[in-house]
């Protein structure tokens, strides 16, 4: 009997020393709340905060920033902390890392063990490389390679390419030659190859000690690409063969297409790490549009090397230079660059050519529009020589007498007929301003004439004299339904002009002829012919996948046919004779008078339709549309 009695002894003495037994902790949500906040720290790329076990927080950021500097900054990791488990008298858990590096066409995915101790003060991680990758070893780090896609070409008609990787001359300095004299060597060269000096000296100032700062590219084939033995006279002058994306030649829609450089800070910046120094882009136009479609998705090979090893410099543009030799070490991560998708446009090789040949020789500012009525094409964007910037698709000028097509449209259904009898003065006056028809107009053709004969002969004084039949309202609806008036999104910046309100009875009088408030782009004025030959409102179609729809109030197949037959009469017997040996196209002249001097300036227009082809053709400074915008028609119409 005394067995039991020592047993319940024991057991007295126990439950006496140490109060009531203490249960089993369980430490499980502790350990995941410390894998937890690791995972949140690691995938800030900021572990300072975190108390490590045996390694200061600091030094441990000093480890993940030397191993991951290569993998610049904006790019974060997505890190998630997994299950815990006890193995081999340790606690380790599991971290799922995903790097989605921005421009590459999938992520880097792991997972990282990481083990866990319980100290007074809770339970803490281990720093080691392998918390980072499960390869990395002490004194090991990720050196990361990014391999440029090849880029899609911008295709026109029958899918022609518009653009292609060509053989290619850069022309610059190399700093590190030139040293101390890179300033007198880049003026020098900007001398030689007629360019800005001073922007071009900023830009090598700008630049690395090293680097080679580029001052222009030409092509192979280029005759004005300057001989060796000039460039041999500058110091650190240099000549780079090389690739470059271009169009068919250096004019070639240039404004329209843009073209593709060295990415610049501001392209950068914006783009979230998808594109680094030294990255290709588009630069204006449909290439910078569309950059991310065109450039397609970077490669990028990611290696663990030697702290002390050969580490290549990254060379973000392989084409420029021999591509770096492999790094030694082991490649963990290799996701290859995938090529751009190409962009399709309604261009046409011919008729953009034959549009800008047409154009070469305008000592003005200039544009050409061509537009395939039956399925709205744009097949050419024309900019003459001297415009500053894209005046074709987003210029913004008064239509002048070419506008008399949208009056005329809004008298129609104002209930007047072509054949109606209205009042041509020599001059006319409204609200103490006095109209008048312009320079050479017919003295035949003043007194009364048909609507027709108004439109044909472009009798500035019968339009303006029946001002009451339409409203400025009126105008607007009228020009919506000839496509122009409403903004669309043709896939380029595109301005389709506008008829705004105007109080006074002076700037009703003058819209009634395009001039005053009223404004419109050549191609506003291409799909107003487009829209008469036609038979339906045309909004016009530049980049295949932006074909927009009209909103306007539809053009009616009577209303087209009348205003064919008024504009079939401007070149029979009105204002645009000129065009007769083309068939049986229909056209309308204008002139439309700007600034402040007197006697003002005047723009050239004119507008044509016929045998599915409109036009639009624009000159800034011109004597009148039959005289200065005529020719260029008839050149544009010769060619095709």
């Amino acid at each position: 009997m005394t067995r039991p009695l020592v047993v319940l002894l024991s057991l007295l003495l126990l439950v006496g020393c140490s109060g009531q037994p203490r249960p089993p902790q369980d430490t499980s949500d502790e350990r995941a709340a410390a894998l937890a906040q690791l995972a949140e720290a690691l995938a800030a790329r900021e572990v300072t905060p975190i108390t490590f076990d045996g390694l200061a927080g600091e030094q441990a950021q000093q480890e993940y920033a030397r191993i991951a500097d290569q993998l610049d900054d904006p790019v974060r990791p997505e890190v998630t902390a997994g299950a815990v488990r006890d193995e081999n008298d340790a606690t380790v858990g599991t971290l799922q890392w995903s790097w989605q590096v921005p421009g590459v066409a999938q992520a880097w995915t792991y997972v990282t063990s990481v083990t866990l101790t319980e100290t007074p003060e809770g339970w803490r991680p281990v720093w080691s490389p392998e918390v980072v990758h499960p390869e990395l070893t002490a004194g090991q780090h990720f050196s990361v390679q990014r391999s440029r896609a090849e880029r899609g070409t911008v295709t026109g008609q029958n899918s022609d390419p518009l653009t292609s990787e060509q053989k290619v001359t850069r022309v610059g300095i190399e700093k590190g030659v030139a040293k101390d004299a890179w300033e007198k060597s880049a003026r020098a060269l900007a001398k030689l190859l007629k360019i800005n000096s001073d922007n071009y000296v900023a830009k090598v100032k700008g630049a690395g000690d090293l680097q080679f700062v580029e001052a222009i590219t030409f092509r192979n084939d280029d005759p004005d690409k300057p001989y060796v033995t000039d460039l041999s006279k500058i110091r650190g002058a240099k000549l780079v063969g090389d690739t470059a994306v271009l169009a068919l030649t250096r004019t070639f829609a240039r404004p329209v297409l843009g073209t593709v450089g060295e990415a610049t800070a501001e392209v950068i910046d914006k783009s979230e790490g998808a594109v680094v120094q030294g990255d290709r882009v588009g630069l204006g136009g449909l290439q910078a549009r569309y950059d991310e479609q065109l450039r397609g998705k970077v490669g990028l090979q990611v290696t663990l090397v030697d702290d002390d090893g050969a580490t290549p410099t990254p060379n973000p543009d392989p084409s420029a230079s021999p591509a770096p030799t492999a790094a030694p070490g082991r490649v963990v991560f290799d996701a290859q660059a995938v090529p751009g998708d190409d962009l399709a446009t309604r261009l046409d090789v011919r008729d953009q050519f034959h549009a800008e040949d047409a154009l070469a020789k305008i000592n003005s500012a200039a544009a050409v529009v061509l537009i395939r009525p039956s399925d709205s094409s744009v097949l050419a964007l024309a900019n003459g020589p001297k415009n500053e910037g894209e005046l074709a698709a987003n210029g913004r000028f008064a239509p002048g007498s070419t506008f008399k097509v949208v009056t005329a449209l809004a008298l129609l259904r104002a209930g007047m007929a072509p054949e109606d009898e209205v009042e041509c003065p020599a001059t006319l006056v409204v609200d103490g301003r006095r109209f008048k028809n312009y320079p050479g107009y017919p003295s035949s053709k003043n007194g009364t004439i048909t609507l027709t004969d108004a439109l044909a002969y472009s009798c500035n004084t019968a339009f303006i004299g029946l001002r009451d039949k339409v409203s400025l309202a009126d105008l607007r609806a009228a020009a919506g339904s000839l496509g122009m008036g409403t903004d669309y999104d043709v896939g380029h910046p595109a301005y389709f002009g506008e008829v705004p309100d105007d109080e006074t009875e002076t700037g009703h009088a003058a819209a009634m002829i395009g001039q005053g408030k009223v404004q419109a782009s050549p191609m506003a004025m291409a799909a107003v012919a487009a829209s008469v030959e036609a038979g339906h409102t045309v909004v016009p179609t530049l980049v295949t996948d932006h074909a927009a729809k009209p909103s306007a109030e539809p053009l009616t197949t009577q209303e087209a046919d009348q205003l064919r037959a008024m504009m079939r009469r401007t070149v029979t017997h009105g204002s645009a004779t000129a065009l007769q040996k083309f068939g049986s196209v229909g056209a309308k002249t204008g002139t439309a008078e700007y600034g402040t001097e007197n006697p003002p300036r005047t723009h050239a227009w004119m507008i044509v339709q016929g045998d599915d082809l409109a036009m639009a053709v624009f000159v800034a400074e011109g004597d009148s549309g039959s005289t200065t915008a005529g020719p260029i028609v008839s050149a544009v119409l010769a060619d095709r």
